[in-house]
């Protein structure tokens, strides 16, 4: 995706919408997977819309996105999901021809239409609101945390390792993410483990592969919590757009409910 597209989306395709099928509150933007796929999430964490963006987006691609997200809990098929054109005068890109093609959007609402159900105990999609993850529950179990940040009795998971993606010429990282990852460390009582992309790349590579934003030229840094029973959490993606985005990303992390809960300390 051209970087300009991507800054698009976020000034013109990331607006708050109302919640669809759950409550009554706004759903808000965020990127599941940066900086192609993003959803639309209330409060209390339901997600109502999935977006794939970009020129490859199509139906195929959305659905097989939903069904890894889900486990295949998720009932889609590929008439399920809408197909938009988006132009150059829609995005605020000045200079472009009016009739080019700037990206297709494919998108799913849950539960609309086909998929439409009353069933209070059918299973859904949900954004856990301290991590970011998407997960399923039960529509009425309406938690807003996914397992991995509440543990099995709802106490928070202890983190073994964070591990940092990373390269020691990246301003982004070093010293934006490296070294309050290093604290981030220190204070869960966990393990770092520095994965620079030019010296360990197959262990970085394989890392964000499997649990973080992912494409052939991905994003650096990224940031993940291997947790005590074996997951792993993607709780960062560095912002392409300026070290200063980065930078309150990291803030914002450590600021979160959701790290606070895993030091221990009560949630603002």
């Amino acid at each position: 995706m051209e970087k300009h597209a991507e800054e698009a989306i976020r000034l013109k395709l990331s607006s708050d919408t109302a919640c669809y099928g759950h409550c009554s509150g706004p759903a808000r933007h965020y990127f599941l997977r940066r900086p192609d796929i993003a959803c639309f999430a209330c409060g209390g964490g339901y997600i109502s819309r999935i977006v794939m963006y970009g020129m490859g987006a199509d139906a195929a691609a959305l659905r097989q996105f939903i069904e890894s997200i889900s486990g295949g809990a998720i009932d889609v098929r590929d008439e399920d999901i809408r197909i938009a054109t988006r132009h150059p005068w829609e995005m605020g890109l000045e200079g472009r021809s009016t009739g080019e093609k700037v990206m297709t959007e494919a998108y799913w609402n849950q539960n609309y239409r086909r998929g439409k159900s009353d069933d209070a105990s059918r299973i859904a999609l949900f954004r856990c609101t301290a991590c970011g993850s998407p997960f399923t529950q039960r529509f009425d179990t309406a938690s807003p945390r996914c397992g991995a940040c509440t543990g099995a009795e709802g106490k928070a998971s202890k983190v073994r390792r964070v591990h940092v993606v990373y390269a020691n010429w990246c301003p982004h990282c070093v010293p934006t993410t490296v070294e309050p990852a290093r604290e981030m460390a220190s204070e869960l009582g966990a393990e770092l483990v520095l994965l620079d992309i030019d010296s360990r790349e197959q262990e970085a590579d394989r890392i964000v592969m499997e649990h973080g934003d992912w494409c052939a030229d991905y994003i650096i840094p990224q940031l993940f919590f291997e947790m005590e029973d074996g997951s792993v959490r993607h709780v960062l993606t560095g912002f392409s757009e300026g070290v200063e985005f980065t930078r309150k990303a990291v803030e914002e992390l450590r600021k979160s409910d959701f790290y606070r809960h895993l030091v221990g300390v009560s949630p603002s």
